[in-house]
């Protein structure tokens, strides 16, 4: 097996094409429905509307920081004005997960702009999103085996490439996140590692009626107006997982 936690980036199977197509399906599988892997001190964000059949629509937006997108540069051999996103790539790889895509856009600054509609929520791989036992409402959980779910998803070349992040969420490692952040600032750099520490994903979902209960376990952080519920979550804690992270949300 690949070792995942290398002093530097370990180039071991992976191709340049494929080192690229590994972050861009990292950062939009997991960016739709639980979480993001672009680092930056502008937060990468999913809004999602629910609707009370289960279906919902979303939309997707985030940025790689300068020192991400350098270090991706770096490792893939792409020049720096070059697009890390491929939309061709993205679209079949949201259709692969039952999603219908209805925009994929990319900017400068290596941004990213994504909507789309979701038939099912609770469908999404790794049990994401479900149904509480009681009340109307859905359970939101980041955990290894939903990350991981997304990631199945990809083909295995694109997984192979994975070792880019050296994220403990991939692999049997437990590492804290603090240990983490340390690991990637020995391979990319003290600006990348600052820019990690900061960031944080945030999920916006709006629900069909106002919500009565929003709770979030640690370090995940909620907050409500009305109907609308916003869930923050450190990325580097997302990366590393080092227990579930659940949200209840009931209307």
């Amino acid at each position: 097996m690949t070792n995942r936690f290398p002093h530097r980036p370990s180039a071991a199977r992976a191709t340049p094409s494929s080192r690229v197509r590994s972050v861009t399906f990292l950062a939009l599988l997991a960016g739709i429905v639980s979480a993001t892997f672009h680092l930056s001190s502008c937060a990468p964000a999913v809004r999602v509307t629910l609707a009370r059949d289960g279906s919902g629509t979303a939309t997707f937006s985030g940025a790689l920081g300068p020192a991400a997108a350098e270090a991706l540069s770096r490792a893939s051999g792409m020049s720096g004005e070059a697009a890390p996103f491929d939309t061709e790539l993205i679209r079949q790889a949201l259709r692969k997960a039952g999603l219908v895509v209805e925009q994929v856009a990319t900017g400068s600054g290596s941004s990213l702009f994504l909507k789309l509609a979701i038939p099912d929520v609770t469908d999404l791989p790794g049990g994401l999103i479900s149904r509480p036992e009681s009340g109307n409402g859905i359970l939101v959980t980041f955990s290894r085996e939903s990350l991981n779910g997304l990631v199945g998803l990809m083909p295995e070349d694109t997984r192979d490439a994975l070792d880019l992040l050296m994220a403990p969420v991939f692999s049997d490692d437990r590492l804290s996140a603090a240990e983490y952040e340390e690991i990637m600032g020995a391979a990319y750099g003290k600006t990348l590692r600052e820019e990690l520490r900061v960031s944080s994903f945030l999920l916006s979902l709006t629900c069909p009626a106002s919500v009565r209960e929003a709770s979030i376990t640690q370090p995940g952080k909620s907050d409500v107006s009305g109907s609308v519920v916003t869930l923050s979550v450190p990325v580097s804690a997302l990366l590393t997982l080092e227990k579930p992270v659940q949200a209840r949300i009931l209307w």
